[in-house]
């Protein structure tokens, strides 16, 4: 697996005796390899259809996994620093590669070589650039003492370079003979690589000079060397090559022509392919069902999540340890010394991995019963490597509802939210809001992350491809913004609906052993969450591609050069993430965006809790639609305040709850902060 040195290089001495790393003549003599990544590429990739299909399928899948830097927070949580110098510089290496860039190319050297190293360029003592170097250009220089002295790297020029080794990062794959260097996996099928472009190489040959079958020409008298050549030279025109496949043959001198079949060394040697690809993908640790596409969708969808398990995630493990080995002491010095905690970590995230999903299901309901049993929200997404942000109210255990249901019957009387006074109508849309501000404030932030990464994202494309490259980064990105809206939602439905469960549960009148639970991961939900975060997702992606394109023709009419563009470009994504002012009258797009799906999901979630109780306690329940309670509000949604219809009907106003998705008119839904509030009336 890949091994990462600069720990071990940077430890102080601390003066015991250690054992001599190399001979004393080995020492400043650079290690030599008799593998060559170019001959790998030339012999391997370019020959061999396996190869090919093997480390592509390795690059592509590893190296589009997102990064991200986490920062240690005062109350022992991590949270996602995506403006971290770490973490732009790992999203952008350099001038002329994404991340993404880099690590692809990465998995090819590996993979082809069993090296990948990458040159730091430091600027006042701190990394602000990562450069791929060919493996065949570079050298490890051993030291007796320290391991080792430093890297020896020719350039193109044939000037040699010595880099020191922090400076250097050298991921390798294990060769027990060579700690210095690593060993290819292609090295280990080298043989078997060369039998099957060989076999290639047959069949093209067997092709270009043969028609359906070989044959013997046998002349019928003695022939002199001209007239053998003449028969030969007709024998070619008329026989050889795919043009001459299941022609006539015609002959001027008289003889016998005898066909010759193939015999079973010649069947062997071409089914020898068969074999060969097998040993090809078992070398590249690539299932062949996933290498060739043969078999059933089921066993592929197995053979793909198994890959991912057996060599993606590892892999990805090794490089998050090399990050975190060489880059992490940079910004966090005493991540140096042995034992130290850290407070900056290098991290990959998988949510959005389609062939995990499964997988990640059931960490979901894992989660939740952690949760149920009291640990809190922030420990469980640690402890399971979910992948999201922490929340600020995720410290706080769930007791879980805490109700407990009557043992027997009682006297019931409606609480029908039209009838309460104002002031309760008040205090309840107070309470609501209150709490939403909150999710708001929280979903805000994260939204105004991804609009200056995007930026970034799309700025930069736009300064290599132009406003087609623009689109294209924008676009690309909608798949990011669908898995970070459906986690909003669940996490939002989770929550509100947990809580109105367990309100409708306090005015239940049935006898139950025990309390219900609010089920926060029922298919409807699940439908529900994925549905409309592929919905707003082709809206939000739209509404940029619109902003962006203005943005682009404003700065064409005023003649600005790429640039300047790509600046104006920044300046439009930075815009969406401004935090808002109190006046609420111009709203930040992030804070908008926030608004509405917040309040859309916490409406929905009530919804869907008075679906789960009216059938779990057998109710009658009804909803009240509650205006919010300052000057902000709609004139026609203040109309709308202490209407009453059933939990399955729409409103006057045509909507199911407030921020209903399926709204036909926006302005009925954009930066709605009603409530509605449920009774049960038996």
């Amino acid at each position: 697996m890949v091994r990462r040195w600069l720990t071990t290089l940077i430890k102080r001495d601390t003066g015991g005796e250690r054992p001599p790393l190399v001979s004393g003549w080995q020492a400043g003599r650079p290690i030599t390899s008799d593998w060559s990544t170019e001959r790998a590429i030339q012999h391997g990739l370019k020959a061999s259809v396996w190869v090919y299909a093997a480390v592509r399928r390795i690059a592509t899948n590893v190296s589009r996994v997102p990064w991200h830097v986490e920062v240690l927070q005062a109350g022992g949580t991590w949270q996602r620093d995506p403006s971290h110098p770490l973490a732009v510089l790992l999203n952008e290496p350099n001038p002329f590669m994404t991340g993404q860039d880099l690590r692809e190319r990465w998995v090819y050297h590996l993979w082809l070589g069993g090296n990948a190293l990458g040159k730091l360029v430091l600027v006042r003592g701190t990394p602000v650039e990562i450069w791929p170097l060919s493996p065949d250009r570079v050298k490890p220089v051993p030291d007796p003492s320290r391991f080792l002295s430093h890297y020896e790297y020719r350039d193109p020029s044939g000037q040699v370079h010595a880099f020191p080794p922090e400076e250097v990062i050298h991921l390798q794959f294990v060769d027990p003979a060579n700690p210095y260097w690593g060993l290819s996996p292609l090295q280990a099928a080298a043989k078997v690589v060369d039998t099957d472009t060989a076999a290639v190489h047959w069949n093209l040959t067997a092709l270009q000079n043969r028609t359906v079958k070989d044959l013997i020409y046998f002349p019928s008298q003695p022939l002199t060397r001209e007239q053998w050549e003449e028969a030969r030279r007709m024998l070619r025109e008329q026989h050889m090559g795919p043009d001459n496949a299941r022609g006539i043959f015609l002959a001027s001198m008289p003889g016998e022509i005898q066909e010759v079949g193939t015999t079973a060394a010649e069947l062997d040697w071409l089914n020898s392919r068969r074999l060969t690809r097998e040993e090809i993908a078992a070398a590249m640790g690539i299932p062949l069902v996933v290498l060739t596409g043969e078999g059933t969708y089921r066993n592929f969808e197995t053979a793909v999540r198994m890959v991912w398990q057996d060599v993606f995630l590892p892999f990805l493990d090794d490089l998050a340890e090399a990050f975190n080995a060489v880059l992490v002491p940079y910004w966090d010095p005493e991540a140096r010394q042995p034992g130290a905690p850290p407070k900056l970590r290098v991290v990959y995230d998988i949510s959005s991995v389609t062939a995990l999903q499964e997988d990640f299901g059931t960490k979901v309901e894992i989660a939740e019963r952690l949760v149920r049993l009291g640990y809190t929200l922030n420990q469980v997404n640690q402890r399971l490597g979910l992948g999201f942000d922490n929340v600020p109210w995720g410290d706080q255990p769930s007791l879980g509802p805490t109700v407990m249901l009557a043992t027997g019957p009682r006297s019931f009387k409606a609480d029908l939210a039209s009838e309460w006074p104002e002031e309760r109508k008040a205090a309840f849309w107070r309470q609501r809001d209150t709490a939403r501000r909150r999710w708001e404030r929280y979903l805000a932030d994260r939204i105004a992350q991804q609009f200056l990464a995007e930026g970034q994202v799309v700025a930069r494309a736009f300064a290599r491809g132009g406003e087609a490259a623009a689109y294209a980064a924008i676009d690309a990105a909608a798949t990011e913004w669908r898995a970070f809206l459906e986690a909003a939602y669940l996490a939002t439905i989770e929550h509100w609906g947990r809580e109105e469960f367990e309100r409708l549960q306090a005015q239940a009148v049935k006898a139950a052993p025990a309390a219900r639970k609010f089920r926060a991961l029922s298919d409807r939900i699940k439908t529900w969450a994925s549905r409309y975060a592929a919905l707003k997702v082709s809206y939000l992606t739209e509404a940029t591609r619109r902003a962006i394109g203005a943005a682009i023709t404003e700065g064409l009419l005023a003649n600005e050069d790429t640039r300047e563009i790509a600046r104006r470009i920044r300046e439009t994504y930075e815009r969406w993430a401004e935090p808002p002012d109190d006046s609420e009258i111009d709203v930040p797009r992030s804070y908008r965006i926030a608004r509405t799906e917040a309040g859309s999901a916490m409406n929905f979630a009530v919804q869907e809790a008075g679906r789960q109780a009216r059938d779990e306690f057998q109710m009658t329940i009804v909803k009240t639609w509650i205006s919010s309670r300052d000057d902000h509000v709609r004139e026609s949604h203040r109309q709308l305040d202490g209407e009453t219809v059933g939990l399955e009907d729409r409103f006057s106003n045509g909507l199911l709850y407030p921020l209903d998705p399926d709204a036909t008119d926006a302005s009925e839904v954009v930066n709605c902060r009603c409530v509605v509030a449920q009774s049960i009336v038996r």
